[in-house]
């Protein structure tokens, strides 16, 4: 995969880049502080500054963030096709961000898994990560391949799904309950009146994002830049069908990697009410969630941002106090004992670790 040389920019600088210089940068310094131990994130769209640069005025100068762009490349060749290669295009970025060799990894959706991904690797390597923070990431899972040509009805796939969720369920009246959620006729009425909510606010946000609105050179190149599925026929950019691969690809792992999950209601509702959002039977080191405000998109939004902060704030202080406890009380760690996972019953009202004896609980609602 191609390589050239990486350009950090600082974004919290007196003198701030203008949009396009900070677009084109390959690692963003949202905040330069030295007291605390750095935050990187794995960006995983390039629209993604902004937000990371409101989160980082809220943290507070004393929180170093940084994050890493995404791929941007001319051919779709180019770009990572798994996610081993998104490990490989993000390891020399973080080599060149001044961490002290303690950091804490993060990532918003996919860049979450990403963030896991990359803190896996960087640990076999003996390389020290804190912990990983996702926010509202869900597992990703595999979807049956289809032959060339065949498009399969979307009702198809998400009866199919749904069947697949309904069986996983352990307790008769969770069930019930996740029988009468999706029979729900209001929720279809529901979800399409959010979705339509959505669509108008991003267009009120950003005009410059409805092609109607783009110059010719700009929509050439966006074209240039996109290709159209082998079986949907949709057009797609190189870089969300890149997503979609690596997505399909993914193979599910367990992890020692300490991870703290952030989810929104909407997330919750789509992996069938998992408050883990399918992550609880892999993540074997220390595993927490806290549930957040909004929807997926709209996490970052100004009036929920010193609520995220806080959490993050509190999930930074938590490692912190816990990796200076007393010796005598980290020994049970070392036994190699696991705990059984539990209902989702069960982590509807706690999140548990999965080291031995008793855990506070540390599921902290909106």
């Amino acid at each position: 995969m191609p390589q050239s040389h990486l350009v950090l920019v600082d974004s919290s600088a007196s003198r701030k880049p203008n949009e396009e210089t900070l677009n084109r940068a390959d690692i963003v310094a949202h905040q330069t502080g030295d007291r605390r131990s750095p935050i990187i994130v794995i960006r995983s769209w390039q629209n993604e500054i902004k937000k990371y640069d409101a989160l980082a005025e809220v943290l507070g100068a004393e929180q170093p963030l940084y994050s890493i762009a995404p791929p941007d490349f001319e051919t779709l060749e180019a770009f990572p096709q798994s996610t081993h290669d998104w490990v490989d295009f993000l390891r020399p970025r973080i080599e060149a961000i001044d961490h002290g060799n303690d950091f804490t990894l993060a990532g918003w959706s996919f860049g979450g898994v990403m963030a896991l991904e990359l803190a896996e690797a960087l640990t076999r390597e003996g390389r020290s990560v804190r912990q990983v923070l996702m926010v509202d990431s869900r597992l990703p899972t595999k979807r049956p391949a289809t032959k060339p040509g065949v498009k399969m009805p979307k009702w198809i796939g998400r009866l199919g799904k749904h069947l697949i969720e309904y069986s996983q369920i352990e307790t008769r009246r969770e069930r019930l309950a996740y029988a009468a959620h999706r029979l729900n006729p209001a929720r279809r009425l529901r979800k399409d009146r959010a979705r339509k909510q959505r669509r108008a606010v991003a267009k009120r946000k950003n005009p410059a994002g409805d092609k109607r609105n783009l110059s010719e050179a700009e929509r050439d190149r966006a074209e240039r830049n996109s290709v159209i599925t082998r079986h949907t026929r949709e057009r797609m950019s190189f870089l969300k069908r890149t997503i979609h691969v690596a997505y399909l690809k993914y193979e599910h792992h367990e992890t020692q990697i300490p991870i703290t999950l952030f989810r929104t209601q909407e997330s919750f509702e789509k992996s069938g009410r998992d408050p883990t959002l399918g992550w609880g039977p892999f993540a074997q080191g220390r595993f927490s969630v806290d549930s957040i405000g909004g929807g997926h998109d709209s996490i970052f939004e100004t009036e929920r941002l010193p609520s995220l902060a806080n959490k993050i704030r509190r999930s930074l202080e938590s490692f912190e106090a816990e990796a200076i406890r007393p010796s005598s009380e980290s020994k049970s760690h070392l036994t190699g004992r696991r705990e059984r996972h539990p209902t989702r019953t069960e982590l509807d009202h706690g999140v548990r670790s999965n080291s031995p004896g008793p855990q506070p609980p540390s599921m902290h609602p909106e």
